[in-house]
């Protein structure tokens, strides 16, 4: 639940004045979903502060400034890399030597 919560503020701080349309649709999304005093969701606001145990209005009137820009932010708000895919080296791979590398790899001088 923490993670929905920390990806409305992610919204909120980066995409406050994007020229994107999606990022733009991005911050008004988690503006609406902070705004709204809907229960019936599971993973509406209200439910998630009540359960991570923090107050609904305080919590809202802040997250509610830092999206209109007037909590600055001390230090930029990354999101962690997602891991690469990891490919098997050529070693490993199925392919096998062709005949003319094999007898030139095996000759000694």
């Amino acid at each position: 639940m923490l993670a929905v919560l920390e990806d409305a503020l992610f919204c909120l701080q980066n995409y406050r004045s994007a020229a994107n349309a999606k990022k733009a649709g991005a911050f008004k999304q988690a503006l609406e979903w902070i705004q709204a005093d809907d229960r019936d969701w599971p993973f509406s606001f209200a439910n998630i502060c009540e359960t991570l145990g923090f107050d609904i209005a305080a919590a809202r009137a802040a997250l509610i400034e830092i999206g209109r820009g007037k909590i600055a932010r001390s230090t930029p708000v990354v999101r962690p890399a997602r891991a690469k895919h990891r490919t098997l080296p050529r070693l490993l791979s199925r392919r096998r030597p062709s005949a003319k590398f094999s007898a030139r790899k095996l000759k000694y001088r």
